[in-house]
């Protein structure tokens, strides 16, 4: 479980990317769209920085996100449930989703 909850950030924006470069990839030869390399934009950390926040900010989250995740897996190991390992790891997912959804949206006018 553990292998499962505390990379789960990193590997959902990357399968987001991945997923987008190669939508793009099959649209290109018609529609002359940009390069795979301009793809890039389209990462959640790249998205959180074009709509306002400042990288100190995004650093600032994925690291709580990151003891968040540790915690849940620190739990799982050590109550060794799979009820548990199912419970934190629906709780994992939606901390993730939860970040990556704020840094999908642009940034609130105070």
């Amino acid at each position: 479980m553990v292998t499962v909850i505390v990379p789960m950030h990193r590997d959902r924006d990357t399968d987001h990317e991945r997923e987008q470069a190669a939508g793009r990839a099959q649209l290109r030869p018609r529609s002359g769209m940009q390069p795979v390399a301009d793809d890039q934009v389209t990462h959640f950390y790249q998205r959180a920085t074009n709509h306002g926040s400042s990288v100190l900010q995004i650093v600032g989250e994925v690291f709580a996100l990151n003891i968040v995740l540790a915690i849940l897996a620190g739990t799982s190991i050590t109550l060794a449930s799979t009820g548990i390992d199912v419970l934190l790891l629906a709780m994992g997912g939606a901390a993730v989703g939860i970040v990556l959804f704020r840094f999908s949206r642009a940034k609130r006018s105070a």
